[in-house]
């Protein structure tokens, strides 16, 4: 179930801190060191989840910037605590339908590094509905590994997402 982030702030901010130092946190924070997340007074601009299951355990978290001239959603976020990954997808499928449906955005863009182990999934995503990889944009961030990753750019418009 998703919730905004804000009514559970401090255990979000708890969640984050358990993955400092991790690979994971490597990925997610796309910089070489680690930081809280911080989180809007406001939905104007971002918009900002967490994944719930029925016990009111926190599943993830997922965030992503509003354009609202371009009619678009990018800068997306997201992170699994890796409790039951089942109700986090469904949840990240949720926020993709509210995306194209209840607000009426017109494409969506994302940004993964090439060798995040979670890139398989979001090229299968892609390609399920539709979408596709714009392109890699090397070099683009050193990471907490001291190295420089290479990026991957995907795009997918709400009538690819609607017909599959």
């Amino acid at each position: 179930m998703l919730k905004p982030a804000r009514i559970y702030d401090k255990e979000l901010q708890t969640h984050i801190l358990g993955t400092w130092y991790g690979e994971k946190s490597m990925y997610w924070n796309s910089s070489s060191y680690d930081s809280t997340i911080n989180l809007f007074e406001d939905n104007y601009n971002t918009h900002q989840f967490v994944s719930i299951d029925a016990q009111g355990d926190l599943q993830g978290y997922i965030t992503y910037e509003v354009d609202r001239l371009a009619n678009k959603a990018s800068g997306f976020g997201i992170i699994s605590f890796n409790k039951n990954p089942i109700i986090f997808a469904s949840d990240l499928k949720q926020v993709l339908y509210d995306i194209f449906m209840k607000y009426g955005f017109c494409k969506i863009e994302f940004f993964a590094y090439a060798d995040n182990p979670a890139i398989k999934t979001y090229r299968k995503f892609i390609t399920k509905y539709g979408g596709r990889e714009i392109g890699i944009i090397r070099d683009t961030a050193k990471l907490q590994d001291g190295k420089l990753h290479d990026g991957v750019m995907f795009e997918l418009f709400q009538s690819e997402f609607l017909s599959n």
